[in-house]
């Protein structure tokens, strides 16, 4: 395949990094995470593996200067204890936790963690799904990578 003149002097694009998080070893704490919203805000979400969707805080939109539209479409869903509640499906530009980035990515606005404003939501499927996800809790490590098919 014949390459442009510009292509055969830019640098090979680097292969994904892999991002690697401490976590409490062993026992069945929540893990939790630090990320970025729209490349500005930082929040702390537990990683939940049961939750389809991300989930941020209507304080973290708040915080960034985002509406939540009121025809955002709302979307039912089971939180723990089994109550069923809905919340608007809202856009953000990215979100990142370590080297992993997804963008733009639909979240939910909820306060899913009412009791503790240092939690600023939940890390859910439609994040954690675009990733091969490996929890080692013997070695206390969580690590993010790219799918094999994506390197």
């Amino acid at each position: 395949v014949p390459r442009s003149p510009e292509a055969l002097f830019r640098p090979p694009e680097p292969p994904p990094a892999v991002t690697r998080i401490p976590i409490h070893p062993g026992g069945t704490a929540p893990i939790v995470v630090g990320g970025t919203v729209n490349g500005l805000r930082p929040v702390t979400l537990i990683l939940d593996t049961g939750a389809s969707y991300t989930i941020l805080s209507p304080r973290v939109f708040h915080q960034l200067g985002l509406s939540i539209p009121s025809s955002a479409p709302l979307v039912q869903f089971v939180i723990a204890g089994g109550q069923r509640v809905e919340a608007p499906l809202v856009s953000v530009d990215s979100l990142e936790i370590g080297h992993s980035r997804v963008g733009p990515i639909e979240v939910l606005a909820y306060d899913a963690i009412p009791h503790d404003p240092a939690l600023d939501g939940l890390i859910g499927l439609n994040f954690l799904n675009r990733f091969t996800i490996t929890i080692d809790r013997g070695a206390g490590v969580l690590t993010i990578a790219p799918k094999s098919s994506e390197r």
